[in-house]
């Protein structure tokens, strides 16, 4: 069983391409759900400014603030 690290209706930062560029956009968002029970994606969120709704890995996302 896998250990989400956000619940519902947490703030966090999602930096798309996070892995791929040290220097990545980043946007604030809200966990709209933990998505249990899809094999690739662990949340989907609401990017804050944007207004849009995605489906993220966790390894996309990182505490507000923090972003390494």
């Amino acid at each position: 069983m896998k250990v989400y690290n956000f619940k519902m209706d947490d703030w966090a930062t999602y930096k798309p391409l996070s892995n791929t560029y040290e220097h990545a956009l980043e946007y604030k968002c809200v966990i709209l759900e933990v998505l249990h029970d899809d094999p690739y994606y662990d949340y989907k969120i609401f990017i804050d400014v944007r207004g849009i709704i995605r489906n993220v890995r966790e390894s996309d996302l990182f505490p507000c603030g923090q972003t390494k």
